[in-house]
């Protein structure tokens, strides 16, 4: 390998990976400093530099630049704070002159507008509080006195929820693990967690690692009960989750982390909007095997009756009854929720308070609702134009929903994938690895 060729190895590195077009002179140069390493040697320091070099973290990464205020810092900020989005561009030039986002913050928050708005007012009404409010909660109508806690992941804080209504009791917490929170749970068996573990009386958890965990510890054995985690990809066989092995985070795209099989794989093909907009159709589902889809997907969530010993066949039946009974392949809607708290109760011989589920927020209803493709399953029947529901977070108004039709689903798709190299992108759907190379193949065969 000439120092030439090593040279414009390296220009290529710095304009895949920085979009920068680095100057030949100072390439050379700095071959130049260490001519005795070998060009592996060089290439492999050249990664590490860039890898690690504020640029590429700032073009991959989250805002860690505290001192930059970016777009997007402006409008969340704007969201969430004074419950609305900026008015018009200017106002994203303007913040953008803070030395930092704390200042940037600090001046939204004192305000004139946010001292005025609904924002706080919605979460702390203190006129409508008596002065003797302590006796008050002490005396609400409840089916028992035990001390309820919930360990689980994005369903957990809907169970909290109900439990709560349904026993009467004030405070259900619900402790939410991500995927570092539940593997240093599965590792300290919950150590960080043990003065709620300690007060609970009942703590229920979806996850069966977690459950084994609590087992495993003598004060919280008596206490774990398992409640079956509900997902299902029946409906939304196309759903799946894009991982950047480089940049080391799910690929977010028009609908949060989840994303199209059928667009991702249309996208590294090459095809067009248009020519990928024509495969969501019959054809298509029935050659990627989505059609099967629900029969698969059902058997392994009725494998859970096992350990729950939770009655999900006829659970399920009745599910299939009301129709659509997920939003996405992990988010239940609240009706499912609710039969498990029923039966829950059921189970610990506590009164479940009824026709109360109308007053518990449905939080993943605030989330994303993935359509069910036309020509999918045959009943109920499903309008022909699909429509997308992003989180509530990517709308400015946060009080209604936003809808994508395919083909704006698609083009935000195809634009959240740019940059993402198929070499360096893993595909899964809860947990099953999806080999995106080989629905590509079929979508090629479809396509031709």
């Amino acid at each position: 390998m000439s120092q030439l060729s090593l040279g414009e190895i390296i220009k290529e590195l710095y304009k895949a990976l920085l979009n920068t077009d680095i100057k030949m002179e100072d390439i050379e140069r700095e071959i130049n400093k260490d001519q005795h390493s070998p060009p592996q040697e060089t290439i492999r320091i050249t990664i590490k530099k860039i890898i690690n070099s504020f640029e590429f973290i700032k073009l991959n990464s989250f805002n860690y630049n505290h001192s930059e205020i970016r777009a997007q810092d402006v409008f969340y900020a704007y969201k969430f704070f004074l419950e609305r989005a900026p008015e018009n561009d200017q106002i994203y030039e303007n913040n953008k002159n803070f030395s930092s986002t704390k200042d940037f913050i600090s001046a939204v928050v004192l305000s004139n507008e946010f001292r005025e708005n609904n924002a706080l007012k919605k979460l702390i009404s203190v006129k409508r509080k008596p002065s003797n409010f302590s006796n008050y909660t002490n005396n609400f109508y409840r089916t028992t006195d035990k001390k309820i806690l919930v360990i689980s992941g994005c369903q957990g804080k809907m169970l909290a929820d109900l439990l709560q209504l349904k026993t009467g009791t004030t405070n259900v917490p619900s402790v939410f693990l991500n995927i570092s929170s539940y593997r240093r749970f599965i590792e300290n068996r919950g150590e960080d967690y043990l003065p709620l573990l300690n007060e609970a009386d009942i703590i229920y958890t979806q996850k069966k690692d977690i459950y084994n965990s609590l087992v495993s510890r003598d004060s919280t054995k008596e206490k774990a009960r398992i409640i079956p985690l509900i997902e299902y990809t029946g409906f939304h066989p196309d759903q799946a989750y894009i991982f950047n092995k480089r940049a080391n985070t799910n690929v977010v795209g028009p609908l949060g982390e989840y994303q199209s099989i059928i667009a991702a794989s249309c996208f590294y093909l090459g095809l067009s909007i248009a020519h990928t907009r024509r495969l969501f159709q019959s054809n298509t589902y029935e050659k990627l095997g989505y059609l099967n889809q629900s029969t698969i997907s059902k058997r392994k969530l009725l494998s859970q009756s096992e350990i729950t010993q939770f009655p999900l066949d006829e659970m399920v039946k009745n599910w299939d009854q009301k129709g659509i009974w997920m939003r996405t392949i992990n988010h239940p809607k609240k009706y499912v929720l609710s039969d498990l708290i029923d039966y829950c109760l059921h189970k610990e011989g506590i009164q479940s308070i009824e026709c109360t589920d109308d007053y518990v927020a449905d939080d993943l209803a605030n989330n994303v609702d993935w359509p069910v493709y036309k020509g999918l399953i045959s009943s109920p029947p499903i309008p022909h134009e699909l429509f997308f529901k992003p989180p509530k977070s990517f709308s400015p108004d946060s009080n209604s929903a936003a809808f994508l039709k395919l083909e704006q689903f698609l083009e935000q798709t195809f634009k959240s994938l740019e940059g993402n190299n198929l070499n360096e992108i893993s595909c899964s759907q809860l947990g099953e690895e999806i080999i995106l190379e080989e629905y590509i193949e079929k979508i090629k065969q479809i396509h031709e």
